[in-house]
């Protein structure tokens, strides 16, 4: 058996120990968390610009129906849809339909931008507190060795 000081002096070195090794688990799991949480932000970025581009070929077909629409009504009228005010009425639709595919582009492309954004964010936050904790443990260990040699110290 040992002495008492020798066994608080273990007992020290041993606590500091351990919550070191708690703070560094801690910290792992954080950035482990923060990459999980980066993938599902990188997912909705991908997921957003393929929404985006299936929106914008929904918007591309609609404006070639509405202008086959507005043609066979022109046709049918017996105006020529490729003369006057019925060539610019089917520019007009071909114009602001493709303006409206391209603004469901720009908007995705925000979106996923925006989700990319939240995914670097969540990576750097877990880098940080991964370095934290290693701080953290490293100092524990240190101020745990500074207050055994203390008590060691105290007793001679």
């Amino acid at each position: 058996m040992c002495e008492p000081m020798t066994a608080m002096v273990i007992i020290t070195a041993l606590a500091a120990g351990a919550t070191a090794v708690g703070q560094k688990q801690q910290a792992d799991t954080t950035q482990d968390i923060a990459r999980f949480n980066a993938d599902t932000e990188k997912t909705k970025a991908d997921e957003a610009l393929k929404q985006g581009l299936a929106d914008e070929e929904q918007q591309l077909a609609k404006t070639r129906q509405i202008r086959a629409s507005q043609e066979a009504v022109m046709t049918a009228g017996n105006v020529d849809p490729n003369m006057g005010t019925a060539g610019q009425v089917l520019d007009q639709t071909t114009r602001y339909g493709t303006l409206d595919a391209l603004t469901i582009r720009a908007n995705a492309q925000r979106q996923a931008w925006g989700f990319m954004g939240q995914a670097t964010g969540d990576l750097m936050q877990g880098d940080m507190q991964q370095r934290a904790g290693s701080i953290g443990a490293f100092s524990t260990v240190l101020g745990g060795a500074s207050r055994s040699y203390g008590i060691y110290r105290g007793v001679k």
